[in-house]
């Protein structure tokens, strides 16, 4: 069974190390003004010394770090949170976004009182007659057969022909090599 040990050494150290550090750190503009004052003598001008403030005091003594410094370091699971959040309200804003524009073209498109709609009239018939003839069926061919399905059927006409096509031109091939040329003169 393990036994808890305190502190290890060298975390004792290393906070008497940043405990010295912080005192040194303190001193400096003490011995900053200190050193100025040794090596510079002011030349007298007549007009009166500027006192110089005595070292500070320090009057509350050092507190353990508080729980808001040891909170404040780095948590991966905090990152996580963060970023989720943010993709989400991302997701939010951008599906709302999407919807408004769907609302804008309905109403746009499907307006039917003088004040509905944001398009004026004659764009607005115009896209109603596209609307309408896209669904609409096609009077050169069928009365039962749809534009879109008329579309659909030439794109398979056309995939069966490229399909059909290697072997169009192989028998065209062979059907010319085994005739006879014809020469002209």
């Amino acid at each position: 069974m393990p036994v808890k040990r305190g502190k290890s050494k060298a975390s004792k150290a290393k906070k008497n190390l940043r405990q010295d550090i912080r005192k040194a750190v303190e001193k400096l503009p003490g011995l900053i003004v200190e050193r100025v004052r040794l090596s510079k003598p002011e030349p007298q001008t007549g007009a009166a010394e500027i006192e110089q403030a005595p070292e500070p005091i320090q009057t509350q003594p050092e507190a353990p770090r508080s729980n808001n410094q040891a909170r404040m370091r780095h948590d991966p699971r905090q990152t996580r949170w963060l970023w989720t959040g943010v993709v989400v309200f991302c997701l939010v804003i951008f599906s709302m976004w999407g919807w408004n524009m769907y609302v804008l073209i309905t109403d746009a498109t499907q307006g039917n009182g003088p004040d509905k709609g944001w398009l004026p009239d004659p764009v607005k018939d115009d896209l109603r007659t596209v609307w309408q003839e896209v669904g609409a069926p096609d009077d050169a061919t069928d009365k039962k057969e749809t534009i879109k399905e008329k579309i659909k059927t030439d794109i398979k006409l056309l995939i069966t022909q490229v399909k059909n096509l290697p072997d169009a031109i192989t028998t065209s091939t062979t059907a010319s090599s085994t005739e006879p040329a014809a020469v002209s003169l």
